[in-house]
């Protein structure tokens, strides 16, 4: 017969680290825990004038023809890849700051993100009276993700696109290091034939 056998406690895990609640915290252990004010000012001052010079590239206009396509459904997903692809291999600086980059996408996504709330509410307001809670999740889930579909789609094309880049900076880079080998071989090998050694 068998048994099942469970670990004592103090084998199952380790304590790293115990983490002091907020109001055990000095200040001096809070401003040194936490963003200021004044960290969020430089954060946001540094990506505007990020934004801004990427904008004097004209590199904006890359995120512009992707969300035209995304908008677009007929458009050919090929096109939108390969400009998200440009975008994350020449802006890989700048990833995460496409909204203050390029100004029309990001109220755009702003308001896709404010219809997505209120339409949710509403439905939420108007199912409220009704006693089925999995009927509501059902509606909340289809309306929500009925508003957010264009942006879950950019999402998603970006997220492959970041992969793509990555992945094809690395092959790059490991090409670039089988030319440098293959020719340091050849040399080597050139040099072989030529000792007076060989």
């Amino acid at each position: 017969m068998k048994r099942v056998r469970f670990e004592q406690p103090e084998n199952i895990c380790r304590v790293l680290c115990e983490v002091i609640s907020l109001d055990q915290l000095t200040l001096e252990e809070y401003a040194r825990t936490w963003y200021s004010w004044n960290d969020y000012d430089n954060f946001r001052r540094s990506a505007k004038i990020v934004a801004k010079e990427i904008r004097s590239y004209g590199r904006d206009k890359l995120l512009d023809g992707a969300m035209k396509n995304i908008l677009d459904k007929n458009k050919d997903d090929t096109q939108t890849t390969c400009m998200l692809i440009k975008w994350s291999r020449q802006g890989f600086l700048c990833r995460g700051l496409e909204r203050w980059i390029n100004d029309s996408q990001g109220r755009l996504r702003k308001q896709e993100h404010q219809r997505t709330i209120e339409a949710v509410l509403h439905v939420q307001q108007q199912r409220e009276k009704e006693n089925s809670p999995d009927l509501l999740a059902q509606q909340l889930r289809a309306v929500s993700e009925h508003c957010s579909s264009n942006a879950r789609s950019f999402a998603h094309k970006m997220g492959v696109a970041d992969a793509t880049a990555v992945f094809m900076d690395r092959s790059s880079r490991c090409g670039q290091h089988l030319r440098h080998i293959n020719k340091a071989t050849s040399s080597i090998q050139k040099m072989v034939k030529c000792s007076p050694m060989a």
